[in-house]
């Protein structure tokens, strides 16, 4: 679905302090040069507060038309970045808005940054934590009045340290500490390169040119879809204000795609930026626990016909389909959801194994839990457009976290079709169809079972929510194959609801053209 925080779906993979010994001249000369090209060392440490603003796009990894196309586009009209050097604390904002046929809101995105405490600024109105990026905090009290932000887990405390270094000044600056180490001098070309262990303990790798001036950061991270990766943030059209040197471009990648690209209209430096301090209540409050790995969801399960059952709970939904001889699952949305479903599964028919997962496409929230089912030796089943992208995520290293497929190696068992496919006994008929003309993406499977008269669809319909451009496009592929349909289950709901209720918002949807939201252009 919609993209979310990005910051909040990575994990970046820390290492181990480095010895002073393994310092040498040339990595020590090059934190020099770089912090010379930017206006000196004496220059830089007397800057006490960042202020960048903006504006460019922010791409939605994992939500592409196809794998191979780029993500759908969310512009950011008003990105801003404050971070108070001398305090250690940031403040990433700005709002997104669809620049691809939908209908949401322009959501407005904050977070926060003190020290070691993460959290999010109170939303209009005075509730606390409210702001999207990261987990929410309490509301308002009896009476209206305002409760302090919620504090986040330590992880989503580093991930944001480690943004916040993405920048030179940032990162010039964290080498200069005396507690830092620099070490791996290394170059190629006019590209000079070094790490950088801060003294909080994190890596980076720092990149300059010719000139000295720092043309990228590099950091390795994990992601559950993406494995072992790097966020690198490049910089350029560097101009002087008061004698500093700071970057007018900033591009951040994750992996091979976009992650931000900012055209930067206006520095200010040591502005007041004391309202970033954590509230007392906040930053005494003890961090939350961390999740265990993988821990297993709780699930919620409705029987929906004979053999049929509606998995809901702890992310997207799924299904539990029971054959004859064996039983399949659609959508694997994580690893831990695909061992709770298979654990389930087992318990709803103890006597069949699970051989079948139907993926309906390639997006990031519903292919979390495909290299899981491949471990299981599942036989994967999609549509030939998510086939490409299968193929390399069973193939990518995940070594800094060992998922399932690394600790159990198996090879891909797939079968990918074209417009439908049909899998029937004595007990069940399932039939899968490609949903044409859809904005969401291509390669998109729904679910028919003709006897029951029921029918499984994702990221189309969600009752509750705002109703997407393409609901009519899958009520006018419904009707174009004679489907006879009772009840739907919506792969991004929470119950089973009537067809009837479906075909009325559709049909209502049906001539209403969708208002675009302002465009703006990507940065310069």
């Amino acid at each position: 679905m919609t993209g979310r925080f990005i910051l909040a779906a990575l994990v970046v993979v820390a290492s181990g302090s480095i010895g002073s010994l393994a310092q040498s001249a040339r990595e020590l000369q090059l934190v020099n040069d770089a912090a010379a090209a930017l206006g000196g060392k004496e220059r830089l440490l007397a800057v006490r507060t960042l202020t960048i603003e903006g504006y460019g796009s922010n791409p939605n990894i994992g939500q592409a038309m196809t794998p191979e196309a780029d993500p759908l586009l969310w512009m950011l009209p008003d990105y801003k970045r404050s971070i108070d050097l001398e305090n250690g604390r940031m403040e990433l904002s700005f709002t997104r808005r669809p620049a691809f046929p939908a209908v949401f809101d322009s959501a407005r995105q904050a977070q926060r940054l003190d020290g070691d405490v993460a959290y999010n600024p109170a939303a209009p109105g005075g509730r606390g934590g409210g702001a999207a990026g990261g987990a929410g905090g309490g509301g308002g009290a009896a009476g209206g009045a305002p409760t302090a932000p919620a504090r986040l887990g330590a992880q989503v405390a580093r991930d944001r340290r480690i943004d916040m270094l993405q920048h030179p000044l940032t990162i010039v600056r964290a080498a200069l500490n005396p507690a830092a180490r620099v070490t791996n001098f290394r170059q190629s070309g006019a590209q000079q390169s070094v790490d950088i262990t801060t003294a909080q303990g994190d890596t980076l790798t720092l990149t300059v040119d010719a000139l000295k001036r720092p043309v990228s950061v590099r950091t390795a991270v994990y992601h559950a879809n993406l494995g072992d990766t790097e966020r690198v943030t490049t910089f350029g059209a560097y101009e002087n204000l008061d004698g500093v040197r700071l970057p007018k471009r900033i591009i951040t990648r994750l992996d091979r795609w976009v992650e931000f690209d900012i055209g930067v209209m206006k520095h200010t430096l040591d502005a007041d930026l004391s309202a970033l301090a954590a509230p007392e209540a906040t930053r005494t409050a003890a961090p939350p626990a961390a999740a265990a790995p993988n821990a297993a969801p709780t699930l919620n399960v409705t029987e929906v016909s004979k053999s049929i059952w509606f998995v809901t709970g702890a992310g997207n939904p799924s299904v539990i389909v029971e054959f004859a001889d064996h039983v399949a699952i659609v959508e694997v949305a994580n690893e831990a959801r695909v061992y709770a479903l298979i654990a389930k599964a087992k318990e709803l028919a103890p006597a069949k194994p699970v051989t079948q997962a139907i993926v309906t496409h390639h997006h990031f929230d519903h292919t979390g839990g495909l290299r899981a089912a491949v471990a299981e030796g599942l036989t994967i089943i999609t549509h030939r457009v998510n086939e490409s992208w299968f193929r390399e995520a069973v193939t990518r290293k995940h070594t800094m976290v060992a998922d399932a497929l690394a600790k159990s190696p198996k090879p891909l068992k797939i079968v990918a079709f074209d417009d439908s496919y049909t899998i029937k006994d004595a007990s069940m008929e399932m039939t899968l169809y490609h949903l044409v003309n859809s904005t969401h993406g291509d390669g998109i499977l729904s679910v028919h079972f003709p006897r029951e008269r029921v029918y499984a669809e994702v990221d189309v319909w969600n009752p509750g929510a705002q109703i997407q451009p393409h609901v009519r496009s899958l009520l006018d592929d419904i009707t174009r194959r004679g489907l006879q349909i009772d009840r739907i289950l919506p792969m991004h709901g929470n119950a089973v609801q009537p067809y009837a209720e479906f075909v009325k918002i559709a049909q209502e949807w049906s001539g209403r053209r969708t208002t675009a939201t302002t465009y703006v252009p990507p940065a310069p």
